[in-house]
């Protein structure tokens, strides 16, 4: 992987964690009566008192939807994934990712995600995903994790897996006792979060600040 640091995690709120209400696409907390051919509490999981789903079931409804509509679901996430920052409670998911790029400085600039797994430490479940970049992937990068544009041919695109992956989390986290916000774990974390952070940037989405990481590397240098 390539080195990357994303500012750390702030404090959670001592606020009490609370349910997110029934909001929907006309709420101006959702972008303003933008309208979509699905609301976001009508996706799979969504609805107060339901189970979290699997990654399958989100892709398959978020899949064929327009750009314009996943575009305005991820817009609508903004508020349910900051009620949970009052959550006193960590949630952990191991994560890895696999991009197109070979050199950090790319990163910002062009660099894209083609393969992403994320684990639900607390019940196995796993989000794992190839990704359609609709970018070129630098040969050198190939050469590390052998992933060609050719195998990620047919893929979801990038939009739809992030959206797919936000509720995957969030509905986790709203499972826990009392609420939880996500804890990360990864080898060099900062640089999956740090690339996974700007994929989620760039559909106009920036990770909550409670969000937090552990580094197995650097805990494994301290030991």
């Amino acid at each position: 992987s390539n080195s990357g640091s994303l500012p750390s995690a702030a404090a959670a709120p001592t606020t009490s964690h609370s349910q997110p209400p029934l909001l929907h696409s006309n709420d101006p907390l959702f972008g303003g009566g933008m309208a979509t051919s699905i609301g976001l509490w009508d996706l799979p999981g969504m609805a107060l008192g339901t189970s979290p789903v699997s990654m399958q079931e989100l892709l398959r409804v978020i899949e064929p939807l327009p750009a314009s509509d996943v575009d305005t679901l991820i817009a609508q996430m903004h508020a349910p994934l900051y009620k949970q920052t009052g959550a006193q409670t960590h949630r952990v998911f191991v994560c890895d990712q696999e991009n197109t790029t070979y050199y950090d400085r790319d990163i910002n600039s062009h660099g894209r995600v083609v393969d992403v797994c994320v684990v639900d430490v607390a019940t196995g479940d796993k989000f794992s995903t190839l990704v359609d970049p609709q970018a070129k992937i630098h040969w050198k990068a190939v050469q590390i994790h052998g992933i060609s544009y050719k195998t990620v041919r047919g893929a979801p695109r990038g939009p739809h897996v992030w959206l797919a992956l936000l509720l995957w989390i969030y509905q986790r986290c709203e499972q826990t006792p009392g609420g939880a916000r996500a804890l990360f774990v990864a080898h060099n974390v900062h640089t999956d979060t740090k690339h996974i952070g700007v994929e989620l940037a760039r559909a106009g989405l920036l990770l909550p600040n409670s969000w937090a990481e552990l580094c197995c590397l650097a805990m494994s240098r301290k030991l």
